[in-house]
């Protein structure tokens, strides 16, 4: 990056600040050749960036502009933070504090652990990225409203099962990106929206439904307008229940030996994962290797869902399975 000279013949000559810079993995010239002009030149500013590129308009250039920035102004550079365009998702535990209250904290931590590892498994589903965690809630973007919807409402579905209802909320605005997370209004409006909802409904923005137009993603108006400005309400909407397809049974199942099964004792995300793929006639083995898991794992969880389902065989498993749609989920 710099240029080797004989500075025996520049010394006497320089009297005002010099910058110096160098790349400390420097394949064409060794950085020690900077080290040793930066400290016998008087008035020098030394500094050493990361890389290995010699030439300034390669690698990093935005690093070395900024050092010059403030080696000629006195001051660091300013950054102006970067804005993007998302649909935010905001779910929390409703009732959180009374039910912590009321079944003590042992059964508290278990929900919690159980909430966490379902909306987590739910946002990597969707294609979403996580981007704050506190005991209640889960803040999630997403560069899609439609996946952002379905995203809610398995979430939703999911603890609804496990008797514990959330409460979401939707809205999609441009946001500045700090540290890799989103700040702003929209992040304002997301986590007010969340906290109109009632348990069990997942509420989003009239920015939302627009942008969704068309999907199939049906849509209720409440009684409900959330200033986001002086002079700007935004209309909210629930998104309304999905309707159960023909020939789907929505609650007990009747089995191919005419048993009806319950699903009082619903299966973990988990097994629900592994039931799709026996249905989809797949070996425990071929399970495993789809899933990244040990054989006995996969065991231990088709044993489960047999004891959960009071079934007795894959073949009855393909078919709870395919009275469900679960055969081909459609993630958006």
């Amino acid at each position: 990056m710099n240029t080797m000279i004989d500075i025996r013949h520049v010394l006497p000559a320089i009297h005002v600040p010099t910058l110096i810079l160098h790349r400390t993995g420097d394949l064409d010239i060794d950085v020690g050749g900077a080290r040793y002009m930066a400290e016998r030149i008087p008035n020098a500013v030394y500094v050493e960036l990361p890389g290995v590129d010699h030439l300034v308009f390669a690698g990093d250039q935005d690093a070395v502009l900024d050092e010059i920035e403030a080696f000629l102004t006195g001051m660091p550079p300013r950054l102006e933070p970067r804005r993007i365009l998302v649909t935010l998702l905001y779910v929390e535990i409703a009732g959180a504090m009374g039910i912590a209250a009321r079944l003590g904290d042992h059964a508290w931590r278990d929900i919690v652990d159980a909430y966490g590892r379902v909306v987590r498994e739910a946002v990597a589903r969707y294609r979403g990225t996580e981007v704050k965690a506190t005991v209640a809630g889960f803040l999630a973007t997403f560069d899609g409203p439609g996946r952002a919807i379905h995203c809610a409402r398995a979430i939703s579905g999911q603890m609804h099962a496990r008797h514990v209802d959330v409460r979401a909320g939707l809205h999609t605005g441009e946001c500045e990106v700090i540290d890799g997370e989103p700040h702003g209004v929209a992040v304002q409006i997301v986590t007010r929206v969340a906290a109109r909802a009632a348990p069990g409904d997942v509420l989003v923005t009239s920015t939302v439904s627009d942008l969704v137009a068309g999907s199939g993603i049906e849509f209720e108006p409440v009684d409900i307008r959330l200033m986001a400005g002086s002079n700007r309400a935004l209309q909210l909407f629930r998104v309304a229940p999905r309707t159960q397809p023909t020939g789907v049974v929505p609650r007990d199942v009747v089995d191919e030996d005419g048993t009806a099964v319950s699903e009082s004792t619903p299966l973990s995300p988990r097994e629900r994962e592994v039931a799709v793929l026996v249905g989809h006639g797949l070996s425990n083995r071929h399970i495993a290797d789809e899933l990244s898991i040990s054989v006995a794992t996969v065991e231990r969880h088709v044993s489960n869902i047999f004891n959960k389902l009071g079934l007795h065989s894959r073949a009855r498993v393909a078919v709870w399975v395919a009275q469900r749609g679960l055969l081909n989920p459609d993630p958006d």
